[in-house]
């Protein structure tokens, strides 16, 4: 239980309490509580409660720290520890030798940093499972071209894919939205149909159905014109009522009920247009070369209730002035209704110098 102050080189088989300022050599195989300051080269089997601060070249089996001591030194050939609980390494890095092959990282990053010294996966390609991926630069996909077929599939949120890629077939998206501006240097084709919101304006531009319907509507009118017939006639003859004509097809204007009297400018035809789509309000316009007459002013424009005809008044004298001063032959007309023409031609013909037929004369 004393000091011993010079070297122990002994065993000692009892417990050792007082402290051994020289090398204790021989084997202690009690506790050992006091302080050691030379070097311990034999086993101690019991606790050492002291401090050593020689060498140990035995094994130190026990709980060789406690919750007071700091840290161990000048240990160069350390082999063996048990399971480190908790605390941060502030050594050295870790060797290579001393790191496993296959490594779980849970929840950390690696920054900055590349696996054998180049980039991941592009000496040996290999598959990875990750919940987010950021890329800061290009991504290459199907580098070695050996890949036939889909490269890269987005799922929806259903049961579907939302776009695939394909090395083979390119591109395929389900539904796309484009917010800004989207060129397209070849050709494109579309199963179904696409859509677009704004209306076009450069020539290269889509349309929307909806801007293609009301541009037709615009320059298409909303009257259908089949046919035409005079219907009414207020020309007079020599020797009875008012007949209708036609010469050829086209209808027959005197102006003269006897030989030079011009009796019959004034006079002419009521004319129906068959169709549909008259109604009253619109405005009715025939055109002769150029020149327009207004056949609801002055010329009783009237559309048939339920818009399937529309009738109005012509004379001799009107036609020749919208015919720019014929007297004689054929003229042809072309009516515009709100603007938008009919399609309809009229086919009439002028007689300055005849006499009015009568039914015998005519036949």
């Amino acid at each position: 239980t004393g000091n011993l102050t010079g070297n122990v080189t002994g065993d000692v088989t009892g417990d050792l309490t007082g402290d051994v300022t020289g090398d204790l050599t021989g084997d202690v195989t009690g506790d050992l509580t006091g302080n050691v300051t030379g070097d311990l080269t034999g086993d101690v089997t019991g606790d050492v409660t002291g401090n050593l601060t020689g060498d140990v070249t035995g094994d130190l089996t026990g709980q060789v720290l406690t919750a007071s001591q700091t840290h161990i030194t000048t240990m160069a050939n350390l082999t063996t520890v048990g399971t480190i609980g908790s605390g941060t390494w502030q050594g050295t890095a870790v060797a290579d030798d001393y790191v496993a092959d296959d490594l779980t990282v849970d929840g950390g990053d690696i920054d900055n940093s590349s696996i054998d010294g180049s980039v991941i996966g592009a000496a040996t390609a290999a598959a990875a499972d990750v919940t987010t991926l950021t890329v800061e630069d290009g991504t290459i996909m199907n580098e070695s071209r050996d890949q036939a077929g889909d490269v890269l599939t987005i799922y929806d949120d259903g049961v579907g894919n939302l776009m695939t890629v394909s090395s083979t077939t390119g591109v395929h998206i389900n539904d796309l939205t484009l917010n800004d501006s989207f060129s397209l240097t070849g050709a494109m084709s579309a199963s179904t149909y696409t859509t677009t919101a704004g209306d076009p304006v450069n020539d290269n531009e889509l349309a929307r159905k909806a801007y293609v319907d009301a541009q037709i509507a615009a320059e298409v009118s909303a009257v259908d014109c089949y046919d035409y017939a005079a219907t009414a006639s207020d020309i007079t003859n020599s020797v009875g009522p008012s007949l209708i004509y036609y010469l050829n097809g086209a209808i027959l204007f005197y102006e003269d009920d006897s030989a030079g009297d011009q009796a019959n400018g004034g006079n002419g035809y009521e004319i129906t247009v068959y169709g549909d789509g008259f109604a009253d309000g619109q405005t009715a316009v025939l055109y002769v070369r150029g020149t327009s007459t207004d056949l609801v002013t002055g010329n009783n424009w009237t559309a048939a209730i339920g818009g399937a005809s529309a009738t109005f008044d012509l004379s001799y004298n009107e036609v020749v002035a919208a015919a720019g001063g014929q007297t004689d032959g054929v003229v042809r007309a072309h009516l515009v209704v709100d603007g938008k023409n009919s399609g309809l031609t009229f086919k009439f013909h002028l007689d300055s110098t005849s006499a009015s037929a009568t039914t015998a004369s005519f036949n």
